[in-house]
């Protein structure tokens, strides 16, 4: 068995679209909006019992939003050069995204 993890992620794939997801102001806006959904009116983003189980939505709704994005019929030179940078979207691990989305958010409540 081979050791896929590359700087700390489950693998490359994983690393870059959450390296270009961090990386672009409006990707980045849209994912963190997905992510808060299913929190809003509670106050915070922690993984409580509700949060678990929203994670595989939140999974799936990231997802789309990547594939909606690099949809080759409708992608402009940076979403090109963005999808040629990740390149498999089926190998990103979107539950890893999904957590280190809402621990980032954990710490910008913490700090209002």
């Amino acid at each position: 068995m081979t050791d896929s993890t590359y700087n700390g992620w489950a693998n490359r794939e994983t690393w870059a679209a959450y390296t270009w997801l961090s990386n672009e102001e409006l990707l980045y806006r849209d994912a963190v909006e997905i992510v808060r959904a299913p929190f809003k009116g509670e106050g915070r983003y922690a993984l409580g019992p509700y949060g678990r189980e929203a994670i595989p939505l939140l999974e799936d709704d990231l997802a789309n939003l990547f594939h909606v994005r690099f949809d080759y019929e409708t992608l402009t030179p940076a979403t090109y050069s963005m999808r040629e940078d990740i390149g498999s979207l089926w190998r990103i691990d979107w539950r890893e995204i999904v957590t280190n989305l809402i621990d980032a958010t954990n710490e910008w409540t913490a700090n209002d």
